[in-house]
């Protein structure tokens, strides 16, 4: 196969290329420009609807807004943070900036996303907090895991690969104490770099201090603790804008692709597991968990790289990885990480893909499997 087909790439129009003009044109290239402001009032009606008791602001990457809300609550020395063992990194080095201790905890098999009863086997007198990632779009079950855990225990949504889940405004559909997002090059709806951060009001306004070096007032240079400049310019909030309202067709457009290749999968006879599938959230990333098979996912990508194809494996678990070794307790079994790190693959996933692409992409994945 000659043709290269990419895992992701962003879906642009002249509206994105027009409303970045406009922020050049306007002179506000910082956080003070107007899409900032209008990025934030988009992202906090969609979680929170008429939520008032919950604020949003903004941030320069969805790392940046989990460290954040860590620092916030105060998190430090001698205090636990439970993570999901499989998942993104990001929120295992957070816990490790804040000085403190991630307790890796396994997932459960059909969601790959936290499992409460064993989050609740993980709590101890130190366990200040827990960060839930909705893997791969799969709202992680945070009711659940608040119904087992003590009260005072603050649960963070890491909703980066989930945002925005639907549409519509979905208050009432996450359900952390604060919800962190993404908006990577890769996400649904980007702004290149950038994240958002909801949560109670009085903990915004601590975050948007230390987001902005804590200075004690705007154009003073008087600081009142140590700070971070973790802000979001407007020129990537007025990517955010014009992405915002081209979200129907972005939507549209992965919608078929996913439902393309389940279709396809089928059709090629491929066995296959996913948390997204038959009732997926969130139409971010195509990935399935191969059962049956006789090779190793990583000989699977290498056949599939031959022909042009780009994928991605499952996450690594943070207990396999060589340098936290003795940065971070492992509560309970790991099984599930395991499995699904030796199993999961991540297929190309953008609106532009064509269903024809799709299909070369399948047959090449049942070729992979059975030659």
């Amino acid at each position: 196969m000659s043709k290269q087909i990419p895992l992701s790439q962003p879906f642009l129009s002249e509206i994105e290329a027009k409303y970045v003009s406009l922020s050049v044109e306007s002179g506000w290239l910082t956080q003070s420009g107007k899409y900032v402001e209008a990025m934030e009032m988009c992202i906090g009606k969609h979680i929170n609807g008429i939520n008032q008791s919950q604020s949003v602001t903004t941030t320069s990457n969805g790392t940046t807004a989990i460290h954040l809300v860590l620092m916030a609550l105060g998190i430090g020395p001698g205090d636990e943070v439970i993570v999901p063992n499989f998942g993104y990194i990001a929120p295992v080095n957070c816990v490790l900036m804040c000085g403190a201790t991630p307790v890796v905890v396994d997932v459960e098999i059909d969601t790959w996303c936290l499992d409460p009863l064993l989050v609740s086997e993980a709590i101890s007198e130190n366990t200040k907090a827990v960060i839930a990632i909705d893997n791969y779009g799969a709202l992680a079950n945070i009711r659940e895991i608040k119904r087992l855990i003590p009260e005072h225990i603050i649960v963070i949504e890491d909703a980066a690969e989930s945002f925005p889940s639907q549409l519509k405004a979905t208050a009432g559909l996450f359900t952390g104490d604060f919800v962190t997002t993404s908006f990577y090059a890769n996400k649904i709806v980007t702004s290149a770099e950038g994240g958002a951060i909801t949560g109670p009001k009085n903990y915004l306004e601590k975050i948007q201090s230390l987001k902005n070096q804590s200075v004690k007032a705007k154009g003073t240079f008087e600081h009142i603790d140590i700070g971070f400049n973790y802000r979001i310019s407007n020129l990537h909030a007025a990517l955010f804008a014009a992405q915002w309202e081209r979200l129907p067709l972005i939507l549209e457009n992965r919608v078929r692709v996913f439902n393309h290749y389940f279709e396809s999968l089928t059709k090629a006879g491929i066995e296959f597991e996913s948390n997204q599938y038959p009732k997926y959230i969130n139409p971010w990333l195509m990935t399935v968990r191969l059962t049956n098979h006789d090779y190793r996912t990583e000989v699977i990508r290498k056949k599939l790289a031959d022909q042009g194809i780009e994928t991605r494996p499952g996450f690594k678990p943070a207990s396999q990885h060589a340098y936290l070794k003795g940065k971070i307790k492992v509560s309970g079994k790991t099984k599930n990480s395991t499995t699904l790190y030796d199993e999961v693959i991540s297929l190309p996933t953008y609106p532009e893909l064509s269903n024809e692409d799709i299909d070369l992409i399948c047959a090449a994945l049942k070729q992979a499997l059975t030659s």
